[in-house]
């Protein structure tokens, strides 16, 4: 198939998408960026970049994204990151190519000043014998689609994995590539406050747990999902905050 990629995410500080587009680069492979968000950007954005306004929560703003990509490949990404490798797409799609399962998450590498962390991208942080867990990355479009997308129940962080254990149910996988993405911490909050810090830790891990984890003591997981997927219903997407909803 000939590539196209949609890059798509949650996006509120609208100061550093360029940046975060600029580290994009030059690829052989084409591709759009689609932000959603509440903030409208004060400038033009170039031709392959869209913004999607809603008032939304992240996660149901990065369905709407995700449902309005045009590419047949998917790169969930956050305004906070930056890539820090070359021609980042073509790396990713010639990885993809070389895997022989078509339902690959071909993953980033996380960075954080300059220092690779990817040793820490597995369900269980650090703990190597837990799945492989994706960085942004791609998927095929029509895989996320298939299985379903986003749940509705998270708010702002770890749905990427919920959709990753679930590629991983169907005989999927999760391969780690060479790209490296950074993330700037400087970057990382809005209104002074971190999503992991106001949702992650209290909230959306714990029901990605709730999914996934038979034990967490000792680190036992399902291979099925242990709660019914709940979708995001297309009626009223933008603008009404569908599940739990925090301060959207």
């Amino acid at each position: 198939m000939e590539p196209f990629i949609s890059i798509v995410g949650a996006a509120a500080r609208t100061k550093y998408w360029m940046e975060t587009y600029n580290s994009i680069g030059e690829n052989k492979v084409p591709f759009e960026v689609i932000f959603v968000g509440p903030e409208e950007p004060k400038f033009v954005l170039p031709e392959n970049f869209k913004f999607i306004k809603s008032m939304v929560k992240p996660s149901q703003c990065v369905e709407i994204a995700s449902r309005s990509a045009k590419g047949n490949f998917l790169c969930h990404i956050g305004d906070d990151l930056i890539f820090k490798t070359k021609f980042p797409l073509d790396v990713l799609y010639k990885e993809y190519l070389s895997n022989e399962n078509e339902n690959a998450i071909i993953s980033c590498k996380n960075m954080e000043n300059g220092v690779d962390y990817s040793g820490m991208g597995y369900f269980f942080p650090w703990e190597k014998s837990s799945p492989i867990v994706p960085y942004s990355g791609i998927m095929r479009t029509e895989l996320y689609r298939e299985i379903g997308g986003t749940d509705r129940n998270f708010i702002a962080v770890m749905h990427d994995l919920d959709v990753a254990m679930r590629v991983y149910e169907i005989g999927g996988t999760v391969i780690r590539s060479n790209v490296f993405l950074e993330e700037d911490k400087h970057k990382c909050t809005v209104e002074g406050v971190g999503m992991w810090q106001e949702y992650g830790a209290n909230f959306d891990r714990p029901l990605l747990e709730s999914m996934w984890v038979l034990d967490k003591e000792k680190k036992i997981l399902s291979t099925k999902r242990i709660k019914k997927f709940e979708p995001f219903e297309d009626n009223e997407l933008l603008t009404k905050t569908q599940g739990p909803k925090g301060r959207w």
